[in-house]
């Protein structure tokens, strides 16, 4: 065999040696990447199912104001910063009417 040969043949073995030992690597990082992606989906759906819980709760007790609002015997009104009447009782609407909400206050007082 020529040194020619000989050389190309070394070479060529040296560079599957390499293709063999980063393909290695690569599998080893994917095999992390996968468990990292696990990982955050799981971290993900309970971070989701927890939020989902807080905001079934926060609707429950916004129903239990509104509840509240609604059978009082007093003229409620909610009003945003701006002044503006964003929510009435059945009272206060009878009190002032049924146009109230979107109005500002000091216009209806």
């Amino acid at each position: 065999m020529k040194r020619e040969d000989k050389l190309k043949d070394a070479q060529l073995e040296d560079a599957f040696q390499l293709f063999n030992q980063l393909s290695v690597t690569l599998a080893e990082s994917y095999g992390d990447l996968q468990v990292q992606v696990e990982h955050l989906s799981r971290e993900l759906t309970e971070a989701r199912s927890e939020r989902l819980k807080q905001l079934a709760e926060k609707e429950r007790l916004a129903n239990r104001l509104e509840g509240l609002l609604d059978t009082l015997p007093a003229g409620i009104v909610v009003l945003d910063s701006r002044g503006l009447i964003t929510q009435a009782n059945p009272v206060a609407h009878d009190m002032l009417g049924d146009e109230i909400l979107g109005q500002a206050w000091e216009l209806t007082a």
